[in-house]
């Protein structure tokens, strides 16, 4: 969302994970970024409410909605 936002008018983002999302907004706003929306959303083609696993701290960005994704996730609940 950050590289994009000086490529396109409006970028709109999607995070479903609140600890992500919460840092990509904060890093936004200490960017001056305006021109990117993020959604509290994940993206598929049928809407479903999911469990969720996040991954490691170290690596937030490797959560996700597939248990088997990671060994090392932890169920947060369902998103």
């Amino acid at each position: 969302a950050l590289f994009m936002s000086e490529l396109a008018a409006q970028v709109v983002a999607f995070e479903p994970f609140a600890r992500v999302r919460a840092q990509l907004e904060q890093n936004l706003a200490l960017n001056a970024i305006a021109n990117v929306r993020v959604e509290p959303y994940g993206l598929a083609r049928e809407a479903a409410v999911l469990p969720f696993y996040a991954a490691q701290e170290s690596n937030l960005g490797a959560s996700s909605f597939a248990q088997a994704h990671r060994e090392d996730s932890t169920y947060v609940g369902q998103l």
